[in-house]
């Protein structure tokens, strides 16, 4: 039996070896998505928002929607990525917050 941590390498072994249906070459990584955090504990929005952020290339933006204000996410997105990332607050509550992050650099 193959232990979970090691089906993902196994997984990623197999991509890059192009044994994947069309091969390698069809092989590709997943868009970023628009994070809805509502109903989400505000405690985890912080990481949540800091790997998809993690993703972006420059020019890129997510839409983060969550049912709180989102100052600690945002300041958790700021200590990670610093001036790196724009933050334009599309809505603001009180039924959702809505926040477009944008990476600059």
């Amino acid at each position: 039996m193959i232990e979970p941590a090691n089906r993902m390498l196994d997984d990623i072994d197999l991509i890059a070896r192009g044994h994947v249906p069309g091969g390698a070459a069809r092989a590709h990584a997943a868009p970023v998505r628009d994070l809805d955090l509502s109903g989400v504990p505000a405690p985890g929005w912080g990481g949540l928002a800091c790997a998809q952020v993690a993703r972006l290339v420059p020019g890129e933006s997510i839409v983060v929607v969550t049912d709180a204000p989102p100052y600690a996410m945002l300041d958790a997105v700021y200590a990670v990525t610093g001036d790196r990332v724009m933050v334009e607050y599309l809505a603001t509550g009180p039924v959702a917050w809505v926040s477009a992050l944008t990476r600059i650099d």
